[in-house]
């Protein structure tokens, strides 16, 4: 595994931490002590020290020590330095507080930490008064270093821009809320760094500040030295999103009041994932391994990804016997113990390349009875949503009866309501735009909608007939391109049907461009 992964580091480019030194320079001016948590290279301090920024005493921590020589000889000897080799998690000097802390905190993902990182990040939170649960450990000394601030103290760090947008964030955005007069953060259109597709961002909090609120900036990179700070209030207490503080209030305040007049998705349907097999790599195979290891009466029909889908509305068998004569993953394997009893060499020696590949201690296929039958198999399902996307949110009919992965969600009507006229009515602007402001996106452009947030998208639902259905279809395969359907469809499901004015729809319209493009870095 990627050393990076494990342990997370990261490290911070210098014009990046220059860029926030010099920012808080006018803030500096009574500085005392520094407390840098997970020191790594030492950009932060070498950029203050370089800076000149006025301070007495400098702290670092980290749980490589080998880092510390570098750092403490660029040092002035009139500044004391204090050096600890351990765990951020674990680190305890007495209750003292810090002036500033800055820095750029691990980002490990829970299942990739010790069980002793855990249960000390669980401790934090919990004092802290959270219930949100370690789901990476940046989130630990995020919390840590906030008790750590004395009464005027600042906290400037790099931090993902989960944050901004994640479930299991928002907790810690309220917490932030209650903890600084005045925050600050700084996005920027561009990935700073190589962290796993991951985007970042600048968090600055203020203790105490004669200037209050949440400000946001966001600029294009680095050498853009002109920072302007807006204020924004109401995205703070909105339901959306820190994420699209750019949006105009008026925009989202719109927004929010059509929402609130409109049934949601999980009104009309029922969703599950699809199925985790632990290494689709392995379980998910194509005809020609199909054929040479004799697995025929082990398969079963599978769509693995959404960019294996054409942009339409419903998936074909003919769509399925393409990515089949393509060469693409089309078939997953269903072992049971019945049909495992008597397998020939053929079947045994695809078994044994698994168990060569360590697929048996990976941590799900170890948690089975036998490592190489997936459980929950569960049904075909009439349509499917995919979670992420990269143009559009896709919402398909299920034509071709095919099992669909975790990266889908099976959907499943209520009583009473149509799928064809569920799938109509999900392309609509409203609902494609409260997508991007509901989900989340990452490096790269990729937006990705957890259940929750799927299931709370509001749908103006339109009963309608086969007929119109039908032409919807043929209309949508001819379409040049998502803005089209969208564009049709509006003028029955939200003009006619939901009475929005023309320029309610055209606003609506604008709305979309605007997080399309801010998304996709247009």
């Amino acid at each position: 595994m990627n050393s990076k992964k494990k342990t997370g580091s990261y490290y911070t480019p210098l014009d990046l931490a220059d860029f926030i030194v010099q920012h808080l320079k006018p803030s500096l001016n009574d500085t005392n002590s520094i407390l840098e948590p997970s020191v790594g290279d030492g950009a932060f301090i070498k950029t203050i020290i370089a800076n000149n920024i006025p301070v007495n005493q400098i702290s670092i921590v980290d749980i490589n020590d080998e880092h510390f020589k570098n750092i403490q000889s660029i040092i002035p000897q009139e500044i004391n330095i204090n050096t600890y080799k351990e765990d951020f998690l674990e680190y305890n000097n007495e209750n003292k507080l810090f002036s500033l802390i800055i820095g750029n905190p691990p980002y490990i993902k829970k299942n990739l930490l010790q069980k002793a990182q855990i249960d000390s990040c669980k401790s934090i939170l919990t004092a802290a008064g959270l219930k949100s649960s370690a789901k990476n450990i940046w989130t630990a000394f995020f919390i840590k270093s906030i008790s750590l601030l004395d009464k005027n103290g600042i906290l400037a760090m790099v931090l993902p821009a989960e944050l901004l947008q994640v479930s299991f964030a928002e907790e810690l955005r309220h917490y932030i809320l209650n903890k600084f007069q005045r925050i600050e953060i700084i996005t920027f259109d561009n990935l700073l760094f190589e962290c796993k597709g991951q985007n970042t961002i600048i968090f600055i909090g203020y203790k105490e500040s004669k200037n209050n609120g949440v400000y946001f900036s966001n600029i294009e990179n680095l050498s853009d030295k002109k920072l302007t700070l807006n204020q924004n209030n109401y995205i703070t207490h909105s339901p959306f999103k820190w994420s699209h503080h750019y949006l105009d209030t008026e925009d989202l305040q719109f927004i929010e009041l059509l929402c609130k007049k409109i049934k949601l998705i999980g009104d009309y349907c029922e969703t599950k994932p699809g199925i985790v097999s632990a290494a689709n790599s392995y379980f998910i195979i194509n005809k020609e391994t199909e054929n040479k290891f004799h697995l025929h009466k082990y398969t079963l029909p599978i769509l693995q990804r959404g960019l294996f889908v054409n942009d339409d509305i419903i998936y074909t068998k003919e769509a399925y016997a393409k990515l089949i004569k393509e060469g693409k993953p089309s078939k997953i394997l269903c072992f049971t113990e019945d049909n495992t009893k008597n397998i020939n060499s053929h079947v045994q020696s695809y078994l044994n390349i698994g168990s060569q590949m360590d697929f048996v201690n990976g941590w799900k296929c170890s948690k089975r009875k036998i490592w190489y039958i997936i459980p929950n198999i569960s049904t075909i399902p009439d349509a499917f949503f995919f979670k992420r996307c990269h143009q559009y949110p896709k919402l398909l009919i299920n034509e071709a009866q095919v099992y669909v992965t975790d990266s889908a969600y099976k959907i499943c009507m209520k009583t009473g309501f149509d799928l064809s006229s569920f799938i109509y009515s999900f392309y609509n602007t409203l609902t494609i735009v409260c997508s991007e402001l509901f989900g989340r996106y990452y490096g790269g452009g990729v937006l990705e909608l957890i259940p929750s947030e799927f299931k709370r998208l509001p749908i103006p639902y339109v009963a309608i007939n086969e007929k119109i259905f039908q032409q919807f279809y043929n209309r949508a395969k001819k379409a040049a391109n998502i803005t089209e359907i969208l564009q049709e469809n509006d003028n029955y499901i939200l003009k006619d049907n939901l009475k929005l004015t023309e320029e309610q729809i055209i606003r609506l319209q604008k709305i979309r461009t605007q997080l399309y493009n801010k998304r996709l870095k247009l």
